[in-house]
């Protein structure tokens, strides 16, 4: 995270090639997604929001549109 010098903040991340999670639900076409993939997606959200929240970050617009996946 950088501010820059029209003082914006950037944040810069590795780039998500899974996409994220709403078009993952969205392209299922209604079918559920086994649970433990939510289990795993849900844990891991949880651990990152635990890392940014001990870094006194707050991520104020939390929804399936900003939890970005990796392919692998």
């Amino acid at each position: 995270v950088f501010i820059t010098r029209k003082h914006r903040l950037c944040i810069v991340m590795d780039y998500a090639d899974g996409g994220d999670v709403h078009m993952k639900i969205k392209n299922r076409e209604g079918a559920l997604l086994p649970e433990e993939q939510i289990l795993e997606w849900f844990v891991q959200t949880c651990f990152a929001l635990k890392h940014v929240h001990e870094r006194k970050v707050l991520h104020r617009d939390l929804k399936t549109q900003n939890i970005f996946l990796m392919s692998n």
